[in-house]
């Protein structure tokens, strides 16, 4: 009976990920509907074989992208790609990527993790002065982008704008506004009426319809007389009566001007004190 020793190496490739300084990717928060690349990884095949029919497979909202790593790796050598984070709603994600192949043994896969943080935006309310009737005023409101990435905005124009007596006027408002910006957009109100106004001005965001409700009060001076009426009864040619007085009130809610205090008769002569009340 003979006997023989055998001995051999097999061949096989071994696959590695590693990014610069760990096996993990956290992109942390990142805005919904974006597209966020990481740093660079590295997959080696530190075996003795070519891993071939290779495969990078990612999950869940993680693409591919720069790949240089092709259907062959082989032995001894690295190629690199690097991965993309596709937040679709505003929640937390994990994944990971795998590799494949033939004759291969993947030692470890990199893991992902991120957060998709939903587009917000604030339009501060705003009320405007009291203002007379028959003038004008104009005040602005704020679009503030709350949120970590830019938003898309709905040029505002006047039908945003609703309620008598307001009216738009301009803005400073493009149709992007950056994480942490803020833009303007400049109404009028008008009143014809000292009845308290109410309004909206609307914009659209990709975060939602901003809407911001308006309000004031047109305000105006009424003027009334007491007595209504002066009797100074029988007066001698060339002479003159008595002195009576009316007082002139202020019953309204703005100042009352004079611009003429007088008789519509010649033969009545008048003084006053009366400038504005």
């Amino acid at each position: 009976l003979l006997n023989a020793a055998l001995t051999g190496t097999g061949n096989q490739a071994v696959l590695a990920f590693s990014s610069p300084s760990t096996t993990t990717i956290n992109w942390g928060s990142r805005q919904v509907g974006g597209s966020y690349a990481s740093s660079l990884v590295t997959l080696t095949n530190s075996g003795n074989a070519p891993a071939t029919s290779l495969v990078l497979t990612p999950t869940s909202v993680w693409t591919l992208a720069s790949n240089t790593c092709g259907t062959t790796l082989n032995a001894a050598s690295s190629c690199t790609f690097v991965m993309m984070f596709n937040p679709t709603a505003a929640q937390a994600y994990s994944g990971a990527v795998t590799a494949t192949s033939a004759l291969s043994v993947v030692t470890n896969q990199m893991s992902m993790t991120g957060t998709g943080q939903a587009h917000s935006a604030t339009l501060s309310p705003h009320t405007f002065a009291a203002t007379p009737v028959g003038s004008s005023n104009n005040a602005d409101t704020i679009l503030t982008n709350t949120g970590i990435g830019p938003i898309s905005v709905t040029v505002p124009y006047e039908s945003y704008v609703t309620g008598a007596g307001f009216s738009f006027v301009s803005t400073t408002c493009g149709t992007s506004l950056a994480a942490g910006a803020t833009c303007s957009t400049t109404l009028k109100f008008s009143p014809t009426s000292t009845a308290p106004a109410s309004g909206t001005l609307s914009v659209d965001t990709s975060a939602g319809r901003q809407t911001v409700t308006l309000g004031s009060t047109g305000i105006q001076g009424y003027a009334s007389m007491s007595p209504g009426s002066l009797t100074f009864g029988t007066t001698t040619v060339g002479s003159s009566s008595g002195v009576q007085s009316i007082t002139v009130t202020n019953t309204g809610t703005n100042t009352l001007t004079f611009t003429g205090v007088g008789s519509i008769n010649a033969d009545l002569g008048s003084t006053n004190n009366c400038g504005s009340v």
